[in-house]
């Protein structure tokens, strides 16, 4: 009797393994809703020779649901700034991301054209787009950006104007 219980219990715990792994591969959005995006103010430290020696944020309010635009870098240049941080989180929030076993590092500075990074649910997160597009921060896995055209045309329109 006690092998037969052994087994049951043993079969349960398959299961529940099995089905947590195939739940971890199914898109999910970047961003979940509901979700409040906080204004971050920038202090930006320069040399003589205007280059940027550091950056600081403040104004994260911490919140479990709070989305905070860190950064956004568009080959090599700070475009921070330009980006309307609520509309981008919207975009965010329709895209969707899928679990990868894929590495993607190392990789050179050339294969990415934006990187993003947010700070989500009191964690860092990092976009990145270009000739692969990944999002990774939320744990230790990596996540592929199902939609990263939908992105990109944002940013780039957003930096247009």
């Amino acid at each position: 009797m006690n092998k037969k219980r052994l087994f049951i219990f043993m079969g349960i715990l398959v299961f529940v393994f099995i089905s947590y792994e195939v739940y971890s591969f199914v898109p999910k959005p970047i961003i979940s809703k509901p979700y409040k995006v906080d204004k971050l103010e920038f202090e930006i430290k320069k040399d003589e020779n205007n280059r940027i020696i550091s950056k600081s944020s403040s104004g994260y309010s911490g919140d479990d649901d709070a989305v905070g635009v860190e950064s956004i870098i568009y080959n090599d240049e700070d475009v921070t700034e330009k980006i309307d941080a609520e509309a981008l989180v919207v975009v965010l929030s329709n895209t969707t991301i899928k679990r990868t076993l894929k590495e993607y590092t190392p990789y050179q500075s050339s294969d990415i054209a934006w990187e993003i990074h947010l700070l989500y649910n009191n964690k860092p997160m990092h976009l990145l787009l270009g000739k692969f597009n990944t999002c990774y921060g939320l744990s230790d896995t990596t996540y592929e950006i199902q939609e990263p055209k939908l992105i990109k045309q944002t940013l780039m329109d957003m930096i247009a104007k």
